[in-house]
């Protein structure tokens, strides 16, 4: 009896041999040395450069423009 048990567990394993597997689970992307996808893995940050300079001369202008405006009076 145990002979079969063991066979059937052993055909359940070679039917799903050929299946592709993306590594999605959280085990299986920790098995091959990949973040999982939560917490700090979970996402991309892309930030553009050129929009961040251009928003740090505004804001220096406004505070440039706040001070002047402070100083007159």
């Amino acid at each position: 009896m145990c002979d079969v048990c063991s066979q059937k567990e052993r055909n359940e394993i070679d039917k799903d041999v050929g299946e592709e597997d993306n590594v999605n689970s959280p085990s299986s992307r920790i098995v091959m040395g990949a973040l999982p996808r939560g917490g700090t893995g979970s996402f991309d940050l892309l930030l553009d450069t050129n929009m961040q300079s251009e928003r740090e001369e505004m804001e220096a202008e406004r505070a440039a423009k706040r001070g002047s405006k402070l100083n007159k009076f």
